[in-house]
């Protein structure tokens, strides 16, 4: 499992993750490092800015779409990537 969706990550985050969610999420901390560091990164900003004082409820959720959108945006860009790079292994 390379990839875990921003649902996964958010659920987790505000304490709703599912078990199975939880348990996607296991498996996407086991296969790397990367993965680790990544989802402590979230963890110490999101926690980090829900216990600023001067972050509002609305500020939070501000961030939190920020965030999320650049997850987003940089699973597109990976997804067009394989696709892009599936079809010139097909080519040939």
């Amino acid at each position: 499992m390379n990839k875990i969706n921003n649902k996964t990550i958010k659920d987790y985050l505000i304490g709703k993750a599912t078990a199975k969610e939880m348990e996607q999420l296991a498996q996407w901390l086991a296969d790397s490092e990367e993965n680790r560091k990544e989802l402590f990164e979230m963890e110490l900003a999101f926690h980090l800015g829900k216990n600023s004082s001067v972050a509002s409820p609305q500020k939070v959720e501000e961030a939190e779409n920020r965030l999320f959108a650049q997850i987003d945006k940089h699973e597109e860009h990976t997804i067009k990537t394989i696709d892009y790079i599936s079809s010139v292994m097909l080519q040939r």
